[in-house]
């Protein structure tokens, strides 16, 4: 069954209302608890976030304009409306594709800053491995600009209905395929980083599957981007497919990149959770011990024992205090193997 609109629009604003509760979430740990400053990628990925607004924002204003509808294509040519409407929906078309696209590498701009403060500067070979991820994807971003100016020129040929001066609808395939690959290309990369850098990282248990689980989204990303370009470019003839299913499919591979680039700035409040149930372990482990010591000193000595009515300032704090303090990524002090 194709999409309509109502999908468009709910799929949309779900994987919206999830990624901003995730940065609200972040801004209060951030501001509100720890007392800091954000980092780079918290204001990369509120960067991405708006970038999304604005491309749901456009999605919005072409279902009021009347084209999102099955059996309307990029042609227009069924789109009932005057020929200034039908021009200012294809400008509108053009000018929402940098929105779309400037989004996309945001969110990888997000998940690079994470590395950035994650791998530890004597990880000679895997920073070198991140500073060529960063410049590949920083000319694929370039590149993938450049084409989108330069594809048709004068870029109103995007938009005017004179056949005869119109942009080819196959030259407008190339960009898209292109810009469709290294966006891929670039996704492979970072989402190959972590498994370079958790094993040599002293890092077990929870916290481990933890960093896996959450980069192992990457593959349901990946995945996504897939789809997308099956659906949109491959197996069909070009110019088939209507706005609609068009914006649908962007818009799902968007929005599930977004919602994974939101999720590392997480990772203190899921250590909060893990480290409570260690910290009452533990605690338990040491009023055991402590009982023990107490009982058995009685018994060999004739004296009294006095037991200390509130106990010493340890190691461990209570797991409030434990997230108020910056995490380890956020410190960049990250232990290795020896």
């Amino acid at each position: 069954m194709a999409p309509g609109a109502s999908e468009l629009v709910i799929t949309e604003w779900a994987l919206i209302s999830l990624s901003t509760a995730v940065i609200v979430a972040r801004i209060y740990l951030r501001l509100g608890i720890q007392k800091r400053k954000l980092l780079g990628s918290d204001i990369w990925m509120t960067a991405a976030w708006a970038m999304g607004i604005v491309v749901a924002a456009f999605c919005i204003t072409f279902i009021h304009l009347g084209v999102m509808q099955q059996g309307i294509y990029p042609s227009l040519g069924n789109y009932d409306g005057i020929k200034e409407d039908k021009q200012h929906v294809r400008k509108l078309l053009w000018i929402s594709t940098l929105p779309f696209l400037t989004a996309f590498y945001l969110c990888k701009a997000a998940l690079l800053c994470v590395y950035l403060h994650v791998i530890p500067v004597f990880m000679i070979k895997r920073r070198m491995f991140l500073w060529a991820t960063m410049i590949f994807i920083g000319l694929s971003y370039l590149i993938t600009i450049i084409m989108f100016f330069t594809t048709c020129t004068p870029i109103s040929r995007y938009w005017t209905l004179d056949t005869n001066r119109q942009c080819p609808i196959s030259s407008w395939m190339v960009f898209a395929r292109t810009s469709w690959a290294l966006n891929f290309a670039g996704d492979i990369f970072i989402f190959a980083l972590p498994w370079l850098i958790v094993p040599d990282l002293m890092v077990t248990g929870w916290l481990r599957a933890g960093i896996y689980f959450t980069f192992l989204l990457g593959i349901i990303n990946m995945a996504m981007t897939i789809v997308r370009f099956i659906k949109l470019y491959g197996g069909r003839n070009e110019g088939e497919l209507s706005l609609v299913t068009i914006h649908f499919w962007n818009s799902l591979d968007l929005y599930i990149g977004l919602v994974i680039a939101c999720l590392p700035s997480l990772r203190p409040y899921f250590n909060l959770a893990t480290e409570s149930r260690a910290f009452s372990y533990v605690k338990g482990k040491r009023s055991s011990r402590a009982s023990g010591y107490t009982g058995s000193a009685s018994t060999q000595s004739s004296g009294v024992v006095r037991v200390p009515s509130k106990a010493a300032v340890g190691p461990f704090v209570t797991p409030a205090d434990r997230l108020s303090e910056p995490s380890l990524y956020e410190t960049n002090i990250l232990p290795s193997k020896v």
